[in-house]
Formats: structure tokens, sequence, C-alpha cells
């Protein structure tokens, strides 16, 4: 069951990405604060960790063949002790690091 919701998760993170338009001032995009210790966050990014090995086996196997996949990773940034999160397609994962491109917009 978790490994569906896992899959749904990338699936749906994957298909809202390749949608996005750049809308400025438009309520649908503002971010959105989660309460710390959030429940349902912690419990699907729990999930995503632990099937993280998977997330990166295919990535090294399908990672380069950007015309039948996308790996999409989202990471936390931290500058004067704020935090953003931002999302990128990885195409790449190797000693420790993945490799990729932004593809969204810092607030």
């Amino acid at each position: 069951m978790k490994r569906y919701i896992l899959i749904a998760v990338c699936v749906f993170a994957t298909i809202g990405a390749n949608c996005q338009t750049v809308v400025k001032n438009n309520v649908e995009y503002k971010s959105v604060e989660l309460v710390e210790g959030d429940k349902v966050f912690l419990a699907l990014k729990d999930t995503a960790q632990k099937h993280l090995q998977i997330f990166i086996e295919n990535l090294k196997k399908h990672g380069l063949d950007q015309k039948n996949y996308r790996f999409d990773v989202k990471s936390d940034f931290v500058q004067n002790g704020n935090h953003e999160h931002m999302w990128s397609a990885v195409y790449e994962y190797k000693n420790g690091y993945f490799k990729g491109v932004f593809i969204d917009s810092a607030f």
C-alpha cells in the first residue's frame, strides 16, 4: 500500500510540475505554510524516504531518458534561517549527490 502511495505522489508531482505556468499575484500560486509537526505531511515524507533507494535505482537506470521518464525531487534550501522548498528535475545520482535543474521559481 505504501509503495502505491509513493508512486501516486511521484506521479501527481510530476504531472503538476509539467503543467505549471508562471502566474504573478495569483492566489492559486501562493506558498502554503504547514504547521510544524504536521502528521500527514511527516507520514508522507517518511514513506518517500523509506523508498528513496527505489527512486535512486530507477533514476540510475532511466535518468537520462527524458523522453520517457521524469524524476522530480523537492529540496529544502536554508538561507539566514529561512527555509524554502523548491522542485528540481533530476537526471543523475552519483557519489551521494543528485544532478538536475530547478523547475520552479523562488518566492
